[in-house]
């Protein structure tokens, strides 16, 4: 039997495929371990997923108080506490007596003032006879102070007189004010239906309205004349007033200051630069809103640079703001600015540039640092239990809580708390630093480059088989064939 040379032998092409099967079974088998392999070095579960516990930080606090389940409570965080956790509070956890972490939510002390609310009085009474008119109503529960009361008159040109009273009881009553209610829209744009008075907790509240006396059925309310013109309102009918609506309403926002916390700096080092500036450093650890300036000379104007670092090393200051302080009486006017405003999360290093020019320098006494007071917030769980505030962990992400949706700057002022302290700062003994991220990512970077080298090292292997093997193959055809 002869075979074509170009007829492939059904035998060869078996073996040739069981052959391409066998190395193709190699392949996938050897690029699966080297996934295997990947898989377990960059997997995150190799980080440890297990929730941290007090003996993962550095730093503990225990709360002082007999604490009350589904109460609210505020603990103010003090400089102390601030120097030794991570910047943003990254690293603050709250516990309970069994280890669990208590959700929290930290809250500057500078929101702004309570916005007006208007409460609805229910009228609870009215009586009545020829001259005046007695209406008592009653505030809702929970409501907060009020300081006016608006009542909503539809009708037009009357002058009434109001003396209003409050109780708490219905018992006895203090006078809050006696003011008059009057419109006189029918000749000129004047009306007022509104009572303030000093902010009032009271429940209950009674208005007795007379009308201003005169003589005749009519009263002479107003005369009102301007370059000829007259606009006197002579005609205010004596007649009972409809009132469609009381209303209380709380004082008006007002912005309240902001609390700061503050450490002093005294004795500070103050080096001359090249070019004849004065350099200060401090070494603080803290968030700054405020540097004040604390300085004997008379007279000034300087400019100031201030900048802020991690580490302190040259190099690495980034420039925070730029300002000027000055002092200088002239005239028997006085005027003085000592301090910088800029608001900073918590530094390491603050470096203070005073440009002197030709001046000597300031003759510098303190500097004091201050940031707005910083506040945390969390319910208890059950009653008499207890609480501990840890903090140092230089890995750990910041948390994430549901509660700082209820309890926030703008809703605060809706809930009743109550604060607590803490007692000492105690350093753990049972802690131990974690791995570094930076020393993991380097032993993760070589463990990967040698699994990289690894796989390239297989798959050229593997490539130089299939070529010797393809290579042998063409050589025993070509002697088949032959």
């Amino acid at each position: 039997q002869v075979r074509c040379p170009h007829q492939n032998d059904p035998q060869d092409d078996e073996r040739h495929g069981s052959g391409r099967k066998k190395r193709d079974t190699h392949m996938t088998r050897f690029s699966f371990l080297i996934m295997i392999v990947l898989c377990a070095v960059m997997s995150p579960a190799s980080e440890g997923a297990a929730p941290p516990g007090r003996d993962d930080f550095q730093y503990c606090a225990d709360l002082r108080g007999a604490f009350k389940g589904n109460a609210l409570y505020m603990l103010h965080l003090s400089g102390g506490i601030i120097e030794k956790s991570r910047a943003r509070f990254t690293d603050l956890r709250l516990f309970n007596a069994r280890g669990k972490e208590i959700p929290y939510v930290i809250i500057n002390e500078d929101h702004p003032g309570e916005p007006v609310q208007t409460y609805a009085l229910e009228i609870t009474d009215y009586s009545s006879d020829s001259t005046s008119a007695l209406i008592t109503a009653k505030l809702p529960k929970g409501h907060r102070p009020i300081s006016s009361i608006e009542l909503k008159i539809d009708d037009r040109d009357f002058h009434k007189k109001v003396l209003l009273s409050g109780s708490s009881d219905m018992q006895s009553w203090r006078v809050l004010a006696e003011a008059g209610i009057y419109d006189f829209s029918s000749q000129v744009d004047l009306r007022n239906t509104t009572i303030p008075f000093q902010q009032s907790r009271e429940r209950y509240y009674r208005l007795k309205l007379t009308d201003v006396k005169s003589g005749g059925n009519h009263q002479q309310s107003i005369k009102l004349k301007y370059e000829g013109l007259d606009f006197s309102v002579n005609a205010v009918e004596k007649r009972a007033l409809r009132i469609q609506r009381i209303a209380g309403m709380t004082g008006p926002r007002r912005k309240q200051q902001p609390v700061y916390d503050r450490k002093v700096f005294s004795d500070v080092p103050v080096e001359l630069d090249k070019e004849g500036n004065s350099v200060i450093v401090l070494k603080a650890d803290l968030p700054m809103d405020r540097i004040v300036f604390t300085l004997s000379n008379p007279y000034f104007s300087r400019a100031i640079r201030l900048r802020y670092s991690d580490t302190g090393n040259d190099g690495s200051y980034r420039l925070l703001t730029r300002s000027t302080i000055y002092r200088f009486t002239l005239s028997g006017r006085h005027e003085s600015k000592d301090y910088i405003e800029s608001r900073s999360q918590k530094q390491v290093y603050y470096e203070i540039v005073v440009e002197n020019k030709n001046n000597p320098p300031l003759a510098l006494e303190r500097i004091t640092i201050a940031w707005v007071r910083k506040n945390l917030y969390f319910i208890a769980l059950n009653d008499g239990e207890g609480y501990t505030l840890c903090f140092g962990n230089p890995i750990l992400p910041k948390p994430k809580y549901d509660l700082g949706r209820f309890i926030n700057r703008n809703s605060l002022s809706q809930h009743a708390f109550q604060q607590i302290q803490t007692a000492p700062v105690r350093e753990n003994s049972s802690y131990v630093p974690p791995t570094h991220r930076g020393r993991r990512a380097h032993r993760e970077k070589i463990v990967l480059s040698m699994v990289v080298i690894l796989l390239v090292g297989g798959l050229g292997y593997w490539i130089y088989r299939l070529v010797r093997k393809i290579t042998h193959e063409r050589d025993t055809h070509g002697k088949h064939d032959a």
